[in-house]
């Protein structure tokens, strides 16, 4: 729907000839779809290994020593994480990156990705008021 939107105001209200508005809304699809994939690819090159080695269990130990609360040690990644690694990367990178992290204190993955991408949507709401 937004794409038909975006396809009749650049034809619409700013006479762009087709074909350029075409590559234009094929590019912007290839460069969502290449960080959805970058970002999942890599979050699964990076879980795999850590959960075979054992690095996940030092992580683990690691936030148990905060407290046994699970919502506590969200927020603890929320704020340890989020906002430093949003500075660093766009396209989602702090999502799959806390996401991985919440697997590893063994959140459910589709629950760890939901905090994830609540946690960023607030962590880019309090970058924006300051």
């Amino acid at each position: 729907m937004a794409f038909v939107i975006a396809l009749c105001a650049a034809l619409v209200g700013y006479h762009m000839p087709f074909g350029q508005v075409l590559d234009a809304g094929l590019f912007g699809a290839a460069q969502g779809l290449l960080n959805i994939l970058w970002i999942t690819v890599t979050a699964i090159w990076i879980y795999k290994p850590d959960r075979q080695d054992g690095h996940f269990a030092v992580l683990r130990r690691a936030f148990a020593t905060i407290s046994d609360d699970r919502r506590i040690q969200a927020i603890v990644i929320a704020f340890s994480f989020w906002r430093p690694s949003g500075s660093a990367g766009r396209g989602g990178s702090p999502i799959a990156i806390c996401a991985v992290m919440l697997i590893a204190l063994d959140f459910a993955p589709l629950k760890a990705a939901t905090i994830a991408l609540v946690g960023e949507h607030r962590a880019g709401r309090l970058r924006r008021t300051g």
